[in-house]
């Protein structure tokens, strides 16, 4: 359940983040603008997110320590691979360069959202 509502709050916050950077100027939190985000985001919390959090938790428990530290290089490590992707397909084309910024503030958000909800200690049912 924990998984779940971080699920949605990253999407919602990459959401919010994506307004903000690809506004132009205009007001970043119309609804249009988090409608879209969402709709950029959401595949990528869902498809590479999600599964990612699975592994980091294999590892951590393969590993028999609670290490917050490793666990939140972990995300960050593996919120940073999208963007890294971006700036070596930029090689091949010279417009993507321009997403690199924009997707790196994005996962950096959407990532550190997802850890601190799940090491958010609450009685949740899972």
């Amino acid at each position: 359940m924990r998984r779940i509502i971080a699920t949605i709050i990253s999407v919602f916050t990459g959401s919010v983040i994506f307004g903000v950077v690809f506004s132009n100027g205009a007001n970043p939190l119309y609804l249009s603008s988090l409608i879209m985000g969402g709709i950029y985001v959401a595949p990528f919390v869902i498809l590479y997110g999600l599964p990612c959090s699975f592994l980091i938790s294999y590892i951590m428990k393969k590993i028999k320590k609670t290490n917050a530290v490793l666990e939140a290089f972990l995300y960050i490590l593996f919120s940073l691979l999208v963007p890294i992707l971006i700036a070596v397909s930029s090689i091949f084309d010279e417009s993507m360069i321009a997403l690199v910024l924009p997707s790196i503030y994005i996962s950096l958000g959407c990532s550190l959202i997802f850890y601190l909800i799940m090491k958010f200690k609450t009685k949740v049912k899972d």
